[in-house]
Protein backbone atom coordinates (compact mmCIF):
# COMPACT_ATOMS: atom_id res chain seq x y z
CA UNK A 1 0.00 0.00 0.00
CA UNK A 2 3.10 2.53 0.88
CA UNK A 3 4.39 1.30 -2.50
CA UNK A 4 1.47 2.33 -4.45
CA UNK A 5 0.81 5.85 -2.18
CA UNK A 6 4.62 6.94 -3.48
CA UNK A 7 4.22 5.89 -6.89
CA UNK A 8 0.52 7.61 -6.79
CA UNK A 9 2.51 10.53 -5.44
CA UNK A 10 5.36 10.42 -8.40
CA UNK A 11 2.50 10.27 -10.95
CA UNK A 12 1.01 13.57 -9.75
CA UNK A 13 4.25 15.18 -9.46
CA UNK A 14 5.09 14.27 -13.01
CA UNK A 15 1.39 15.39 -14.41
CA UNK A 16 1.81 18.67 -12.58
CA UNK A 17 5.01 19.24 -14.03
CA UNK A 18 3.84 18.68 -17.69
CA UNK A 19 0.89 20.49 -17.12
CA UNK A 20 3.07 23.66 -15.76
CA UNK A 21 5.28 23.32 -19.35
CA UNK A 22 2.11 23.73 -21.54
CA UNK A 23 2.81 27.08 -23.07
CA UNK A 24 -0.34 29.28 -21.41
CA UNK A 25 -2.72 30.33 -24.73
CA UNK A 26 -4.77 32.68 -23.29
CA UNK A 27 -7.36 29.87 -22.03
CA UNK A 28 -8.06 30.71 -18.57
CA UNK A 29 -5.83 32.13 -15.75
CA UNK A 30 -2.24 32.78 -16.55
CA UNK A 31 -0.27 31.84 -14.10
CA UNK A 32 2.08 33.69 -11.82
CA UNK A 33 4.98 32.69 -12.78
CA UNK A 34 4.28 33.75 -16.57
CA UNK A 35 2.96 37.27 -15.67
CA UNK A 36 5.74 38.06 -13.43
CA UNK A 37 7.80 37.22 -16.63
CA UNK A 38 5.67 39.90 -18.34
CA UNK A 39 5.96 42.27 -15.41
CA UNK A 40 9.09 41.68 -14.85
CA UNK A 41 10.32 42.42 -19.00
CA UNK A 42 8.41 45.58 -18.92
CA UNK A 43 10.11 46.54 -15.79
CA UNK A 44 13.56 46.47 -17.59
CA UNK A 45 12.83 47.90 -20.32
CA UNK A 46 10.48 50.66 -18.93
CA UNK A 47 13.17 51.28 -16.56
CA UNK A 48 15.61 51.59 -19.65
CA UNK A 49 13.66 54.31 -20.75
CA UNK A 50 12.77 56.62 -17.70
CA UNK A 51 16.63 56.52 -17.53
CA UNK A 52 17.46 57.07 -20.90
CA UNK A 53 14.85 60.15 -20.80
CA UNK A 54 16.61 61.43 -17.41
CA UNK A 55 20.24 60.73 -18.30
CA UNK A 56 21.67 63.77 -17.16
CA UNK A 57 20.43 63.22 -13.57
CA UNK A 58 22.50 59.83 -13.27
CA UNK A 59 25.87 60.74 -14.60
CA UNK A 60 28.44 62.50 -11.99
CA UNK A 61 27.40 65.82 -13.49
CA UNK A 62 29.13 68.67 -11.42
CA UNK A 63 26.44 71.29 -13.19
CA UNK A 64 23.55 70.98 -10.56
CA UNK A 65 24.53 70.63 -6.83
CA UNK A 66 25.04 66.79 -5.67
CA UNK A 67 23.43 66.24 -2.31
CA UNK A 68 24.62 62.36 -1.45
CA UNK A 69 21.81 60.83 1.16
CA UNK A 70 24.87 59.76 3.27
CA UNK A 71 27.28 61.78 5.24
CA UNK A 72 30.12 60.89 2.22
CA UNK A 73 31.40 61.88 -0.45
CA UNK A 74 31.45 59.27 -2.91
CA UNK A 75 34.60 58.23 -5.18
CA UNK A 76 34.76 59.69 -8.77
CA UNK A 77 34.13 55.83 -10.00
CA UNK A 78 31.16 55.28 -8.29
CA UNK A 79 28.43 56.82 -10.00
CA UNK A 80 29.60 55.14 -13.68
CA UNK A 81 29.90 51.41 -11.72
CA UNK A 82 26.38 52.22 -10.37
CA UNK A 83 24.89 53.08 -13.60
CA UNK A 84 26.44 50.61 -15.39
CA UNK A 85 25.18 47.69 -12.84
CA UNK A 86 21.87 48.94 -12.99
CA UNK A 87 21.88 49.28 -16.66
CA UNK A 88 23.33 45.95 -16.98
CA UNK A 89 20.33 44.22 -14.66
CA UNK A 90 17.80 46.06 -16.40
CA UNK A 91 18.56 45.25 -19.82
CA UNK A 92 19.24 41.69 -18.10
CA UNK A 93 15.99 41.62 -16.61
CA UNK A 94 14.47 43.07 -20.08
CA UNK A 95 15.49 39.95 -21.97
CA UNK A 96 15.32 36.73 -19.90
CA UNK A 97 14.18 38.01 -16.33
CA UNK A 98 15.81 36.37 -13.51
CA UNK A 99 16.07 37.17 -9.80
CA UNK A 100 20.21 38.06 -10.07
CA UNK A 101 19.10 40.44 -12.86
CA UNK A 102 16.32 42.03 -10.43
CA UNK A 103 19.13 42.23 -7.63
CA UNK A 104 21.66 43.76 -10.09
CA UNK A 105 19.34 46.52 -10.66
CA UNK A 106 17.96 47.28 -7.38
CA UNK A 107 21.89 47.18 -6.25
CA UNK A 108 22.93 49.63 -8.27
CA UNK A 109 19.95 52.39 -7.97
CA UNK A 110 20.72 52.01 -4.23
CA UNK A 111 24.32 53.10 -4.63
CA UNK A 112 23.12 55.84 -7.02
CA UNK A 113 20.81 57.08 -4.62
CA UNK A 114 23.31 57.44 -1.92
CA UNK A 115 25.69 59.48 -4.24
CA UNK A 116 22.66 62.09 -5.09
CA UNK A 117 19.49 62.17 -3.02
CA UNK A 118 17.90 63.95 -6.31
CA UNK A 119 17.91 61.29 -7.74
CA UNK A 120 14.77 59.68 -5.50
CA UNK A 121 12.19 60.37 -8.32
CA UNK A 122 8.72 58.88 -7.52
CA UNK A 123 9.40 56.24 -10.45
CA UNK A 124 13.18 55.73 -9.46
CA UNK A 125 11.95 54.61 -5.90
CA UNK A 126 9.21 52.47 -7.19
CA UNK A 127 11.62 50.45 -9.79
CA UNK A 128 14.16 49.94 -6.68
CA UNK A 129 11.34 48.48 -4.46
CA UNK A 130 9.85 46.41 -7.37
CA UNK A 131 13.44 45.13 -8.61
CA UNK A 132 14.22 44.50 -5.09
CA UNK A 133 11.07 42.59 -4.58
CA UNK A 134 12.10 40.37 -7.44
CA UNK A 135 15.61 39.95 -6.59
CA UNK A 136 14.33 38.15 -2.97
CA UNK A 137 11.32 36.82 -3.74
CA UNK A 138 9.44 35.02 -6.63
CA UNK A 139 7.16 35.13 -9.40
CA UNK A 140 4.06 35.35 -7.43
CA UNK A 141 4.94 37.76 -4.52
CA UNK A 142 6.39 39.78 -7.20
CA UNK A 143 2.99 39.68 -8.73
CA UNK A 144 1.25 40.32 -5.76
CA UNK A 145 3.82 42.91 -4.54
CA UNK A 146 3.65 44.95 -7.20
CA UNK A 147 -0.04 45.18 -7.48
CA UNK A 148 -0.36 46.43 -3.73
CA UNK A 149 2.54 48.52 -4.49
CA UNK A 150 0.33 50.17 -7.22
CA UNK A 151 -2.50 50.55 -5.21
CA UNK A 152 -0.94 52.20 -2.23
CA UNK A 153 0.53 54.54 -4.93
CA UNK A 154 -2.94 55.70 -6.38
CA UNK A 155 -4.33 55.79 -2.78
CA UNK A 156 -1.75 57.50 -0.93
CA UNK A 157 -1.53 59.90 -3.61
CA UNK A 158 -5.38 61.32 -2.83
CA UNK A 159 -5.04 61.23 0.30
CA UNK A 160 -1.96 64.04 -0.32
CA UNK A 161 -3.77 65.87 -2.27
CA UNK A 162 -6.74 66.54 0.55
CA UNK A 163 -5.07 70.25 1.29
CA UNK A 164 -5.93 73.68 0.59
CA UNK A 165 -2.59 74.28 -1.31
CA UNK A 166 -3.63 71.53 -3.93
CA UNK A 167 -6.60 73.68 -4.70
CA UNK A 168 -4.45 76.71 -4.66
CA UNK A 169 -2.04 75.12 -7.16
CA UNK A 170 -4.52 73.62 -9.54
CA UNK A 171 -7.52 76.16 -9.49
CA UNK A 172 -5.68 78.41 -11.83
CA UNK A 173 -4.88 75.75 -14.45
CA UNK A 174 -8.62 75.02 -14.38
CA UNK A 175 -9.70 78.55 -14.38
CA UNK A 176 -7.51 79.67 -16.97
CA UNK A 177 -9.35 78.21 -20.40
CA UNK A 178 -12.87 78.59 -18.50
CA UNK A 179 -12.83 82.27 -17.84
CA UNK A 180 -11.71 82.10 -21.75
CA UNK A 181 -15.03 80.51 -22.92
CA UNK A 182 -16.84 83.13 -20.98
CA UNK A 183 -17.69 86.34 -22.28
CA UNK A 184 -15.48 89.38 -20.69
CA UNK A 185 -18.53 91.39 -19.78
CA UNK A 186 -20.24 88.53 -18.00
CA UNK A 187 -18.30 89.95 -15.22
CA UNK A 188 -20.90 88.42 -12.71
CA UNK A 189 -20.60 85.03 -14.08
CA UNK A 190 -16.99 85.33 -13.73
CA UNK A 191 -17.02 85.69 -9.89
CA UNK A 192 -20.17 83.86 -9.18
CA UNK A 193 -20.48 80.90 -6.38
CA UNK A 194 -21.98 78.49 -8.73
CA UNK A 195 -18.27 78.84 -10.99
CA UNK A 196 -15.85 78.63 -7.71
CA UNK A 197 -18.35 75.29 -7.24
CA UNK A 198 -17.98 73.93 -10.62
CA UNK A 199 -14.08 75.15 -10.39
CA UNK A 200 -14.05 72.72 -7.02
CA UNK A 201 -15.21 69.67 -8.59
CA UNK A 202 -12.99 69.70 -11.42
CA UNK A 203 -9.70 69.96 -8.86
CA UNK A 204 -11.29 67.73 -6.64
CA UNK A 205 -11.89 65.19 -9.45
CA UNK A 206 -8.23 64.02 -10.08
CA UNK A 207 -7.78 62.71 -6.08
CA UNK A 208 -11.19 61.37 -6.23
CA UNK A 209 -9.99 59.22 -9.13
CA UNK A 210 -7.33 58.45 -7.56
CA UNK A 211 -8.89 57.23 -4.67
CA UNK A 212 -11.45 55.24 -6.97
CA UNK A 213 -9.26 53.31 -9.10
CA UNK A 214 -7.38 52.29 -5.63
CA UNK A 215 -10.86 50.73 -4.08
CA UNK A 216 -11.36 48.79 -7.91
CA UNK A 217 -8.07 47.47 -7.84
CA UNK A 218 -8.41 46.06 -4.21
CA UNK A 219 -11.40 43.85 -5.12
CA UNK A 220 -11.20 41.30 -7.54
CA UNK A 221 -14.32 41.78 -9.23
CA UNK A 222 -14.33 44.97 -9.92
CA UNK A 223 -10.31 44.69 -11.11
CA UNK A 224 -10.91 45.12 -14.89
CA UNK A 225 -13.51 48.09 -14.25
CA UNK A 226 -10.82 49.52 -12.08
CA UNK A 227 -7.55 49.22 -15.10
CA UNK A 228 -9.93 51.11 -17.17
CA UNK A 229 -10.42 53.93 -14.80
CA UNK A 230 -6.42 53.94 -14.37
CA UNK A 231 -6.45 54.26 -17.82
CA UNK A 232 -8.46 56.81 -18.29
CA UNK A 233 -6.69 58.72 -15.48
CA UNK A 234 -3.63 58.43 -17.08
CA UNK A 235 -4.96 59.58 -20.45
CA UNK A 236 -6.25 62.64 -18.58
CA UNK A 237 -2.96 63.34 -16.91
CA UNK A 238 -1.14 63.11 -20.19
CA UNK A 239 -3.53 65.64 -21.56
CA UNK A 240 -2.72 67.67 -18.53
CA UNK A 241 0.94 67.19 -17.99
CA UNK A 242 2.33 66.45 -21.22
CA UNK A 243 3.68 68.48 -24.45
CA UNK A 244 0.13 69.40 -24.92
CA UNK A 245 -0.53 70.82 -21.82
CA UNK A 246 1.96 72.11 -19.39
CA UNK A 247 5.04 70.80 -21.08
CA UNK A 248 6.32 68.43 -18.17
CA UNK A 249 9.38 66.69 -18.50
CA UNK A 250 9.97 63.34 -20.18
CA UNK A 251 10.13 61.77 -17.09
CA UNK A 252 6.67 62.31 -16.59
CA UNK A 253 5.30 61.87 -19.62
CA UNK A 254 6.68 58.34 -20.00
CA UNK A 255 6.14 57.46 -16.16
CA UNK A 256 2.25 57.77 -17.18
CA UNK A 257 2.76 55.62 -19.88
CA UNK A 258 4.95 52.63 -18.23
CA UNK A 259 2.01 52.72 -15.58
CA UNK A 260 -0.72 52.11 -18.10
CA UNK A 261 1.77 49.26 -19.56
CA UNK A 262 2.03 47.83 -16.22
CA UNK A 263 -1.32 48.07 -14.68
CA UNK A 264 -2.68 45.81 -17.74
CA UNK A 265 0.24 43.00 -17.22
CA UNK A 266 -0.98 43.29 -13.12
CA UNK A 267 -4.41 43.53 -13.21
CA UNK A 268 -6.01 42.18 -16.85
CA UNK A 269 -7.13 38.47 -16.76
CA UNK A 270 -6.63 36.92 -19.82
CA UNK A 271 -3.60 37.46 -21.82
CA UNK A 272 -1.03 35.27 -24.03
CA UNK A 273 2.61 35.49 -22.65
CA UNK A 274 3.95 32.82 -21.02
CA UNK A 275 7.45 31.59 -19.50
CA UNK A 276 9.23 29.99 -17.18
CA UNK A 277 12.18 32.15 -16.87
CA UNK A 278 10.63 33.74 -13.76
CA UNK A 279 10.51 30.74 -11.74
CA UNK A 280 9.52 30.18 -8.30
CA UNK A 281 11.84 29.66 -5.38
CA UNK A 282 12.87 26.20 -3.86
CA UNK A 283 11.30 25.60 -0.38
CA UNK A 284 14.44 25.90 1.53
CA UNK A 285 15.37 28.12 4.80
CA UNK A 286 17.27 30.52 2.61
CA UNK A 287 14.62 30.91 0.13
CA UNK A 288 11.90 31.57 3.17
CA UNK A 289 13.96 34.25 4.57
CA UNK A 290 14.41 35.87 1.76
CA UNK A 291 10.42 35.63 1.13
CA UNK A 292 10.15 37.00 4.18
CA UNK A 293 12.84 40.07 4.04
CA UNK A 294 10.55 41.01 0.36
CA UNK A 295 7.41 40.76 2.61
CA UNK A 296 8.82 43.25 5.04
CA UNK A 297 9.93 45.47 2.64
CA UNK A 298 6.62 45.75 1.03
CA UNK A 299 4.82 46.21 3.98
CA UNK A 300 7.04 48.64 5.12
CA UNK A 301 6.71 50.31 1.93
CA UNK A 302 2.78 50.72 1.48
CA UNK A 303 3.17 51.87 5.64
CA UNK A 304 5.64 54.42 5.89
CA UNK A 305 4.16 57.14 3.64
CA UNK A 306 1.55 57.75 7.04
CA UNK A 307 4.37 59.10 8.63
CA UNK A 308 4.99 61.71 6.06
CA UNK A 309 2.66 64.77 7.71
CA UNK A 310 5.69 64.04 11.08
CA UNK A 311 8.39 64.20 8.75
CA UNK A 312 9.46 60.54 8.72
CA UNK A 313 8.95 60.19 5.35
CA UNK A 314 9.73 62.18 2.30
CA UNK A 315 6.96 63.66 0.39
CA UNK A 316 7.57 61.79 -2.97
CA UNK A 317 8.48 58.38 -1.08
CA UNK A 318 5.04 58.97 0.40
CA UNK A 319 3.26 59.40 -3.14
CA UNK A 320 2.50 63.19 -2.52
CA UNK A 321 2.91 63.50 -6.67
CA UNK A 322 1.76 66.41 -8.27
CA UNK A 323 1.35 68.25 -5.52
CA UNK A 324 3.08 71.79 -3.66
CA UNK A 325 5.30 71.42 -1.07
CA UNK A 326 4.43 70.85 2.06
CA UNK A 327 7.86 72.65 3.49
CA UNK A 328 8.58 75.14 1.35
CA UNK A 329 12.38 76.38 1.15
CA UNK A 330 12.91 80.16 -1.13
CA UNK A 331 16.41 81.18 -1.86
CA UNK A 332 16.66 84.91 -1.71
CA UNK A 333 20.32 87.01 -3.26
CA UNK A 334 20.84 90.65 -2.46
CA UNK A 335 22.26 92.77 -5.50
CA UNK A 336 25.86 92.14 -4.69
CA UNK A 337 25.65 88.32 -4.61
CA UNK A 338 23.36 88.18 -8.24
CA UNK A 339 26.46 89.87 -9.84
CA UNK A 340 28.59 87.20 -8.25
CA UNK A 341 26.38 84.61 -10.29
CA UNK A 342 27.64 83.30 -13.73
CA UNK A 343 25.12 84.67 -16.97
CA UNK A 344 24.76 80.97 -17.14
CA UNK A 345 23.05 81.33 -13.51
CA UNK A 346 21.02 84.65 -14.84
CA UNK A 347 18.31 82.91 -16.01
CA UNK A 348 16.95 81.44 -13.23
CA UNK A 349 16.70 84.86 -11.00
CA UNK A 350 13.09 86.42 -10.96
CA UNK A 351 11.31 89.00 -9.37
CA UNK A 352 10.01 88.18 -5.69
CA UNK A 353 7.45 85.91 -5.41
CA UNK A 354 4.66 87.62 -3.47
CA UNK A 355 3.50 84.14 -1.13
CA UNK A 356 6.79 85.01 0.90
CA UNK A 357 8.09 87.94 1.98
CA UNK A 358 11.60 88.51 1.05
CA UNK A 359 14.48 89.43 3.58
CA UNK A 360 15.76 91.86 3.85
CA UNK A 361 18.25 93.53 1.62
CA UNK A 362 16.97 90.55 -1.04
CA UNK A 363 16.21 91.92 -4.50
CA UNK A 364 15.62 88.43 -6.30
CA UNK A 365 14.80 85.27 -6.04
CA UNK A 366 16.94 81.95 -7.45
CA UNK A 367 14.70 79.45 -8.95
CA UNK A 368 15.45 76.26 -7.60
CA UNK A 369 13.47 74.24 -9.60
CA UNK A 370 13.68 75.85 -13.14
CA UNK A 371 17.31 75.11 -12.56
CA UNK A 372 17.10 71.24 -11.44
CA UNK A 373 14.51 71.32 -15.07
CA UNK A 374 17.59 73.01 -17.58
CA UNK A 375 20.47 71.31 -16.02
CA UNK A 376 18.84 68.02 -15.38
CA UNK A 377 15.72 67.69 -16.72
CA UNK A 378 13.81 66.24 -14.17
CA UNK A 379 11.86 68.50 -11.08
CA UNK A 380 13.66 69.38 -8.01
CA UNK A 381 13.67 67.04 -4.88
CA UNK A 382 11.05 68.97 -3.31
CA UNK A 383 12.25 68.00 0.37
CA UNK A 384 13.56 70.97 2.50
CA UNK A 385 17.44 69.79 2.78
CA UNK A 386 17.70 69.67 -0.51
CA UNK A 387 16.91 72.97 -0.86
CA UNK A 388 19.28 74.23 1.84
CA UNK A 389 22.38 71.89 0.50
CA UNK A 390 21.67 73.61 -3.02
CA UNK A 391 21.74 77.03 -1.64
CA UNK A 392 24.83 75.77 0.50
CA UNK A 393 26.73 74.52 -2.47
CA UNK A 394 25.85 77.94 -4.17
CA UNK A 395 27.35 80.72 -1.73
CA UNK A 396 30.27 78.42 -1.30
CA UNK A 397 31.20 77.51 -4.99
CA UNK A 398 30.67 81.15 -6.08
CA UNK A 399 31.74 83.11 -2.62
CA UNK A 400 27.91 84.62 -1.75
CA UNK A 401 27.71 86.03 1.53
CA UNK A 402 24.38 87.94 0.69
CA UNK A 403 22.20 84.98 -0.21
CA UNK A 404 19.36 84.17 2.07
CA UNK A 405 17.31 81.36 2.78
CA UNK A 406 13.41 81.30 3.74
CA UNK A 407 12.12 78.06 5.52
CA UNK A 408 8.33 78.02 5.42
CA UNK A 409 7.00 75.37 7.54
CA UNK A 410 3.35 74.63 8.13
CA UNK A 411 2.33 73.74 12.02
CA UNK A 412 -0.95 72.07 10.23
CA UNK A 413 -0.55 69.28 7.65
CA UNK A 414 -4.32 69.67 6.78
CA UNK A 415 -5.69 73.09 6.06
CA UNK A 416 -9.21 74.06 6.47
CA UNK A 417 -11.64 74.72 3.76
CA UNK A 418 -13.41 77.88 2.89
CA UNK A 419 -15.20 79.34 0.27
CA UNK A 420 -13.73 82.61 0.76
CA UNK A 421 -10.30 82.30 -0.45
CA UNK A 422 -8.35 85.35 1.29
CA UNK A 423 -9.46 83.72 4.80
CA UNK A 424 -7.66 80.26 3.55
CA UNK A 425 -4.87 82.43 2.62
CA UNK A 426 -4.60 84.01 5.65
CA UNK A 427 -5.71 80.83 7.85
CA UNK A 428 -2.60 79.20 5.83
CA UNK A 429 -0.27 82.22 6.33
CA UNK A 430 -0.95 82.39 10.13
CA UNK A 431 -0.29 78.75 10.54
CA UNK A 432 3.36 78.48 8.91
CA UNK A 433 6.55 78.97 11.22
CA UNK A 434 9.06 80.60 9.14
CA UNK A 435 12.76 80.54 9.53
CA UNK A 436 15.33 82.99 7.84
CA UNK A 437 18.95 82.18 7.84
CA UNK A 438 21.64 84.57 5.79
CA UNK A 439 25.17 84.19 4.64
CA UNK A 440 27.05 80.67 4.26
CA UNK A 441 27.44 80.05 7.82
CA UNK A 442 23.96 79.96 9.09
CA UNK A 443 23.08 77.91 5.94
CA UNK A 444 25.97 75.39 7.09
CA UNK A 445 24.23 75.85 10.60
CA UNK A 446 20.78 75.21 9.56
CA UNK A 447 21.94 72.16 7.01
CA UNK A 448 23.47 70.74 9.80
CA UNK A 449 19.77 70.00 11.83
CA UNK A 450 18.58 67.78 9.35
CA UNK A 451 18.10 64.18 10.27
CA UNK A 452 19.14 63.09 6.53
CA UNK A 453 22.54 64.79 4.48
CA UNK A 454 21.83 68.24 3.89
CA UNK A 455 25.30 69.01 2.84
CA UNK A 456 26.69 69.13 -0.85
CA UNK A 457 29.13 66.60 -2.08
CA UNK A 458 31.75 69.40 -2.49
CA UNK A 459 31.18 70.15 1.06
CA UNK A 460 33.08 67.02 2.23
CA UNK A 461 35.65 67.01 -0.59
CA UNK A 462 36.95 69.94 0.60
CA UNK A 463 36.48 68.99 4.36
CA UNK A 464 38.57 65.78 3.55
CA UNK A 465 41.86 67.86 1.51
CA UNK A 466 42.00 69.89 4.73
CA UNK A 467 42.31 74.04 4.76
CA UNK A 468 44.27 75.20 2.15
CA UNK A 469 47.83 75.83 2.71
CA UNK A 470 48.87 79.10 3.79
Amino acid sequence: MAAEGNSAGVLRAEQTAALRSVPDLGEGRPRPEARADSVARWLGWGGLVLLAATGRLWTPQQVFPRIPLWWWAPPAAWDWSALALTVCGLALLGIAPRRFAAGMASTGLAALFLADQHRLQPWAWQLFVLTAMGALGGGRLLVGGARWLTISIYAWSALSKCDAAFSDLIRPLVMAPVQLWIPKWDAALRHSLLLDVAVDCVVWSLPAGELAVAVLLARRPWRTAGLYASWFLHVCLLGLLGPFGQGHSLGVVWWNLWFIGQNYLLFWPRWRWSSRWFAELADTSLAVWRRRLAGALLAGVLVWPSTEPWGYCDAWLGWAVYVPRFDRVTVWLDQAARERLPPALQAYVAVPDAWFLAPEDAVVQYRIGAWSLAALGVPAYPHPRSSVGTALELAERYGLEGISVVWSRRTSRFERWSWDRQATDRRVADRRATTVVVGRSELARLAGEFRVNAFPESWYRRVAEGPPAQ
